[in-house]
């Protein structure tokens, strides 16, 4: 089975809360909701790794927005690079994992 990666069991941490502030975003973690800067929508340009950030347990991260919220993740503004090369609209029933490529920092989606 060379070059197959098998996966038994994804333990993931308890969601946290972040709010957007000036498009950007600190992950702590492996899962987020991710709160508007204003009222209930918002753009997500940037994500940056928090000081308790962990990289060796999360290259990958899971962001659902906050109840009521729409969050528009931008597409290679800064560091998110989006399937389709398109704008992903996140919202409290829409969940958008994303991948690290541990190399140029940048968060990769896996199939919006």
């Amino acid at each position: 089975m060379s070059g197959e990666l098998q996966v038994k069991s994804i333990e993931l941490d308890a969601a946290t809360t972040l709010t957007i502030a000036s498009g950007v975003v600190t992950i702590v973690g492996g899962v987020h909701i991710i709160a508007a800067q204003v009222p209930t929508t918002d753009d997500l340009d940037t994500i940056t790794l928090g000081t308790n950030f962990d990289s060796s347990k999360h290259q990958l991260i899971f962001l659902i927005a906050d109840t009521g919220d729409t969050i528009t993740v931008k597409h290679n503004t800064d560091n998110i690079v989006l399937n389709g090369a398109a704008d992903f609209s996140l919202t409290d029933v829409k969940m958008l994992a994303l991948l690290r490529d541990p190399v140029s920092g940048d968060w990769h989606d896996l199939g919006a």
